[in-house]
């Protein structure tokens, strides 16, 4: 018999939230308001090369792609894709209540100190119609293993907030996880992540909003990727921190080094953006495919609004083996 080692970007262990958990009574309008947005990692040259050093070109999985699906209400699908030239410096998106605003919304979450923090999130397509694609960095500090995952019992998601009013509610955590080299070693070429979510009355969040497709394994090079957050701060610029706001540019990869996977694209947000979807072929009712998620950028301080960036590019973590493991192991929890 034949044994192999686990993939590195295998999904960690995960961790559930108990069943007694409220996070929705926990998560009041003053908490949600005192949220800090997750600060944006800003690696340093060494450690940008630390992870080009750790990327590998191989996959084992090949490709995964699921399209998109509008909310089971279809009086509420028409959307907007903002189709047109590119956007680098970051705009208000201005369209609550319509997609994809409505599968985008904000992730909170406790930190072991106490003190709350939220990410940028979107509801992606999923069999059991219940999943959020984030960044690792939301749920899991990076290194340290499956014992640091944040405490799933404090995490609630927000969809289409707008001024922090949470108008569709808030849908607790059951589950999520990370990829193996996320939570062993904070590896930045796997900073993804997925999170399960309660349906809420009885009715299941993609029903509710719809869903992201996704395209995961098929590389670094897209054209006119929408990417959508919630920043506190960017390229030298402040910005609400609780208003949907959006890029568009062409990803490509990000170095010049062939095995490395991540993909680069131009946009200024910083800080809160954390895992703020990167939606190619957004169509007109708003839904389009998940090719990437807002992970890091290149420079010493990206969430100093006073600071300009050393590189203009946010940085995507790569979307291949191990988004693939990350989504299989929760779509299927």
């Amino acid at each position: 018999m034949t044994c192999y080692r686990p993939l590195p970007s295998a999904a960690a262990g995960g961790a559930t939230a108990s069943s007694g958990a409220d996070a929705t009574s926990y998560w009041t309008p003053e908490r949600r308001a005192a949220a800090k947005a997750t600060p944006l990692p800003g690696l340093s040259a060494r450690e940008i090369q630390r992870v080009i050093k750790k990327s590998t070109a191989s996959s084992r999985l090949g490709r995964l792609s699921t399209p998109p699906t509008a909310p089971a209400n279809k009086a509420a699908t028409r959307g907007d894709s903002k189709a047109g030239a590119a956007v680098n410096k970051a705009r208000p998106w201005g369209k609550a209540g319509k997609q994809p605003a409505l599968t985008t919304g904000r992730l909170f979450y406790r930190l072991p100190d106490g003190s709350g923090h939220t990410c940028s999130a979107s509801v992606i397509h999923a069999s059991n119609k219940n999943i959020l694609w984030t960044a690792g960095h939301c749920v899991h500090p990076g290194g340290g293993g499956d014992g640091k995952f944040y405490d799933p019992d404090y995490m609630t998601f927000a969809p289409d907030d707008d001024g922090g009013r949470a108008p569709h509610g808030l849908w607790e955590a059951a589950y999520i996880n990370t990829t193996k080299g996320w939570a062993d070693d904070g590896d930045f070429a796997q900073d993804v992540a997925a999170v399960e979510v309660r349906p809420q009355s009885d009715r299941n969040i993609q029903e509710f909003a719809g869903s992201q497709g996704y395209h995961f394994g098929y590389g670094q090079d897209f054209s006119n990727v929408t990417f959508l957050g919630y920043p506190a701060a960017g390229n030298g610029r402040s910005f609400p921190g609780d208003q949907l706001t959006y890029c568009r540019d062409n990803t490509e990869d990000a170095s010049g080094w062939w095995w490395d996977e991540r993909l680069q694209m131009v946009c200024d947000m910083g800080q809160g953006s954390s895992d703020g979807p990167w939606i190619d072929d957004l169509n007109g009712d708003g839904l389009g495919y998940l090719v990437g998620a807002m992970s890091h950028v290149y420079g010493p301080d990206p969430n100093d609004p006073d600071n300009a960036w050393t590189d203009p590019h946010g940085f995507s973590s790569n979307h291949g083996d191990g988004a693939i493991n990350v989504y299989k192991d929760v779509a299927n929890h």
